[in-house]
């Protein structure tokens, strides 16, 4: 079945959640200054190389980011202890928040219940002041939306608040693990890696042979 998280132009659903150190965050509070736009990431896991380069991509663009009124949080089913020490070695200047009963991603209807016993599909959305969806990028598990879009929209949407029907088109890139990604992705599985990631990490090509099957006897 196709997923069906809100689209441009809907409302975003309001969600708590709690933060690396195991604060609790209300979406529905962080949009009530109703000035900041808010970047939301939806992400794998500590153990995917591609989201610890996304990671990286947003860290080194952080100050262009905030220039344009932008607030960042990215959310997955990790631990806050497992985000917490993400968040210290990588020197993230956001929040990672964690949804470990996976109420989140099942409200936003992200889950992928096909790997790992169900874990976040990654997506970016940008959420306006209003609390209304601005940009929507549903990723796969080796692509994610540029950074440079996500920021050109950014400094368009500051310069010219832009109705929903003209948010441009844009395009996914293939997240190439560099050193430094494969090199934190291995810190973190060898320092906090549970057995499940070991073990989602070890069958990660029968799982993703074994998908197709799985959606067949879902339904």
């Amino acid at each position: 079945m196709a997923r069906k998280p809100p689209a441009v132009g809907q409302p975003a659903p309001a969600f708590e959640a709690v933060t690396s150190t195991e604060e609790h965050f209300d979406l529905k509070s962080a949009l009530s200054s109703g000035d900041d736009n808010i970047l939301l990431v939806f992400y794998r896991g500590h153990w995917c190389p591609a989201d610890i380069r996304q990671f990286a991509d947003i860290r080194d663009n952080y100050k262009r980011i905030r220039k344009t009124g932008t607030r960042v949080f990215a959310l997955s089913v990790d631990a806050p202890e497992q985000s917490a020490a993400v968040i210290k070695e990588m020197e993230l200047p956001f929040e990672l928040l964690s949804d470990v009963d996976k109420q989140v991603i099942t409200e936003w209807d992200l889950v992928n219940p096909y790997e790992h016993d169900g874990i976040a599909a990654p997506a970016t959305f940008v959420i306006r002041p209003s609390g209304i969806i601005g940009l929507r990028s549903l990723d796969n598990p080796f692509m994610r939306v540029g950074i440079n879009y996500v920021i050109d929209y950014l400094e368009l949407l500051k310069r010219r608040p832009m109705r929903l029907s003209e948010t441009p088109p844009y395009e996914r890139h293939l997240m190439f693990p560099d050193r430094h990604t494969m090199r934190q992705t291995v810190r973190n599985m060898a320092l906090r890696g549970t057995r499940g990631d070991w073990k989602h990490y070890i069958l990660f090509p029968v799982e993703v042979a074994s998908i197709p099957v799985k959606m067949i006897r879902r339904g």
